[in-house]
C-alpha cells in the first residue's frame, strides 16, 4: 500500500515537472523577447544621454541638424534605421544591410570626418567614448521609436538644469541658446585633419538616402546602388547618379551649410559666387591648398560632367 502511494506521488511529480517544463518552454520565447526589449531601452537611454551631453551642440538638440539651427548633419533620420523581425507593418532590414549602416555610423562616430569639425571620439583613437558607449550611440540612432525615449531624457535633463523654469518650451529655447553651436562659430571649430578610417561623402550617401520602410510582402527596396530600388532614376542633372541637390546635401552641406550659407567652407549662393564657372570648376577639382576643401576629382572620381552640373547648380540655383 505504501509502495502503491509512493509510485503515485512519483508519477504526480513527474507530471507536474512535465507541465511546469512545458510552460516554461512556452513562455520562453516571451522571456527572451522581454529581455531583448529591456536591454535595447538600457541602451537607448544610455545613448540618449550620451547625446544629451555630447552631440546637440552641433546636431541640434533633437539631432534635426539644419531643420532645428544647427550646422551638422540630422541624425535623426528615416534613413539610419535598422527594421527588426519583430516589426509588424514592415519587412526586417536584410542583414547585410543592418551591418553597413551600423558599421558607417560607428566609423563614422569613432573616426570623426577629415575636413569638418566632427572630432575622434573612440577611446582607442583619443576620444573619450569606449566602443560600448558607441555602440549605445549607434542603437539610440538605428531603432524605431528611440527618438521618442530620448525626448523623456532630453526633458529630464531640462528639469534638473533649470528647476525654477516651469514652461517647458522656456527652458528648451533657454537651454538652446546655450547649447548650439551658432554658425558664425564654425570657422573658429578645429577642423578634423586625419583620422582612422574615412567615409567620403560620396561613400556617406546611401546612408543618407535609403529608405528603410518596406511593407510586409514587398519586395526589398534597397540594393547596392546609390538610389534606391523601386524609385525612378532623377530626370534632372546629377552628380555620381544623384541629383545634385541631393549631392550637395550629402558631400558639401557639412562645411557650407545645409543652405549654402557658409560655415567651415564659404557661403555658395549665385550672389555670392562672381567669378568665371572655370574658377568654381578648377576649386571643385583639385581642391584649395591650405584649407579643409578637398580635390573632389580625386577623392570622388568625379568626372567633368559632375562638375559642371555643380558648378552650375550653385551659380544658378537659390537656396
Amino acid at each position: 500500500m505504501n509502495t502503491s502511494k509512493q509510485v503515485n506521488a512519483m508519477i504526480g511529480l513527474l507530471g507536474l515537472l512535465v507541465l511546469v517544463l512545458g510552460a516554461y518552454a512556452i513562455n520562453e520565447g516571451n522571456r527572451q523577447q522581454a529581455a531583448r526589449e529591456e536591454i535595447l531601452e538600457r541602451d537607448i537611454v544610455r545613448g540618449s544621454k550620451m547625446f544629451v551631453n555630447n552631440c546637440r551642440g552641433c546636431h541640434g538638440m533633437e539631432g534635426k541638424g539644419s531643420e532645428e539651427g544647427a550646422f551638422a548633419p540630422a541624425l535623426n533620420r528615416d534613413s539610419f534605421l535598422i527594421i527588426d523581425e519583430h516589426n509588424k507593418d514592415f519587412e526586417p532590414t536584410p542583414a547585410g544591410d543592418a551591418a553597413k549602416v551600423r558599421t558607417f555610423l560607428r566609423t563614422t562616430i569613432a573616426c570623426g570626418r577629415t575636413g569638418s569639425p566632427m572630432p575622434t571620439w573612440a577611446e582607442r583613437y583619443g576620444g573619450p567614448l569606449s566602443d560600448t558607449k558607441i555602440d549605445q550611440l549607434v542603437t539610440l540612432l538605428t531603432t524605431p521609436g528611440a527618438w521618442e525615449i530620448y525626448k523623456e531624457i532630453s526633458d529630464e535633463h531640462l528639469e534638473e538644469v533649470y528647476p525654477d523654469i516651469h514652461d517647458h518650451d522656456e527652458a528648451f529655447q533657454k537651454d538652446k541658446d546655450a547649447t548650439i553651436v551658432k554658425l558664425a562659430d564654425v570657422p573658429t571649430l578645429s577642423v578634423t585633419e586625419a583620422n582612422c578610417g574615412q567615409y567620403t561623402g560620396t561613400t556617406a550617401s546611401e546612408f543618407r538616402i535609403r529608405d528603410p520602410f518596406v511593407a510586409k510582402g514587398s519586395a526589398p527596396a534597397t540594393g547596392g546602388d546609390a538610389t534606391p530600388k523601386g524609385k525612378a532614376a532623377p530626370s534632372g542633372p546629377t552628380v555620381k547618379g544623384l541629383p545634385v541637390a541631393d549631392f550637395f546635401k550629402a558631400n558639401c552641406a557639412v562645411c557650407h551649410g545645409q543652405n549654402r550659407q557658409g560655415g567651415v567652407g564659404p557661403a555658395l549662393t549665385p550672389a555670392r559666387l562672381t567669378q568665371a564657372d572655370d574658377f568654381y570648376a578648377n576649386t571643385i577639382a583639385n581642391g584649395r591648398p591650405g584649407t579643409a576643401m578637398p580635390a573632389w576629382r580625386q577623392t570622388a572620381s568625379l568626372t567633368d560632367d559632375d562638375i559642371n552640373n555643380l558648378v552650375t547648380f550653385i551659380k544658378t540655383v537659390n537656396p
